[in-house]
């Protein structure tokens, strides 16, 4: 299985050590039903990893003050490794139990199959997931709440005197008051493909045709939608103009850029 590099080791040997016994439990319900009803078992062995990566997830999110954890980001790291726990559990296990496969790959790379994807959004696994979600989010909203207010406690005549401004505000004073402020006020950025989709979406165009629209390939869209890897900065340019944002917006964030790279 694929982990980002700062989940906690511990929670990687909760969420594998489930995926061995989902493995087992799935052998032991499949066994004696026909080929064509074993989707069922298959969705609920995928949903009892999901969800223990999930429980994992969302309490790393609330503990720790990583952005790839919070917010939106949080929920696409969840969708994420339940694309990959599908793939996984068909190709380790499913696959040799004669399971139809739920995922299709192209161009643009792997994704859940529609009607399965609405099977999976229907179980109970996914309910409990979403209130798992929103307690995170609750969590970290009420977080960034307290590091916004300010200290309380008896200030001296003397600290009070000091704290108003004798004069007019000076640039340096805006300047220091701005780097007082807590990282946690700062709102994180806006993924390369939130901003793709939701011009995309705008316009009606699939991935194919908003590529070839704005003069690129697929294979360099999905690129930089998914931050894979990197691509020229004309590319980014491109991208950019047609989505009306900074070309550094579309940048991956956790990919090294390549110190010689052809423009």
């Amino acid at each position: 299985m694929k982990y980002r590099s700062e989940f906690p080791p511990e929670a990687r040997a909760r969420v594998e050590a489930e995926t061995l016994r989902a493995y087992a439990a799935l052998e032991q319900d499949v066994r004696g039903v026909e080929s064509g009803r074993r989707d069922v078992p298959f969705i609920r062995c995928v949903m009892r990893v999901f969800i223990t990566f999930a429980r994992e997830a969302c309490e790393f999110g609330k503990k720790s003050n990583h952005r790839a954890w919070s917010d939106r980001e949080l929920d696409q790291r969840c969708r994420d490794f339940l694309l990959w726990i599908v793939i996984d559990a068909w190709e380790d296990k499913a696959k040799d139990l004669g399971i139809r496969k739920m995922f299709s790959s192209s161009g643009w790379g792997y994704s859940i199959r529609e009607e399965d994807r609405r099977r999976i959004e229907k179980s109970p696994e996914w309910k409990q997931y979403q209130e798992l979600l929103l307690d995170a989010f609750e969590a970290q909203s009420a977080r960034t709440a307290d590091c916004s207010l300010p200290h309380r406690g008896g200030a001296t005549a003397a600290e009070t005197e000091a704290s108003v401004p004798s004069g007019p505000a000076t640039i340096s004073t805006a300047e220091n008051s701005a780097q007082t402020l807590p990282a946690e006020t700062v709102p994180s950025r806006r993924t390369p493909q939130e901003i793709i989709d939701a011009v995309r979406r705008r316009l009606s165009r699939s991935n194919e045709k908003f590529a070839a629209q704005i003069g690129i390939s697929k294979d360099t869209l999905y690129a930089i939608t998914k931050e894979t890897r990197w691509v020229s900065d004309n590319n980014y340019i491109l991208v950019a103009q047609a989505c009306g944002c900074n070309p550094e917006d579309l940048h991956p964030r956790d990919v090294p850029r390549p110190e010689h790279r052809r423009r």
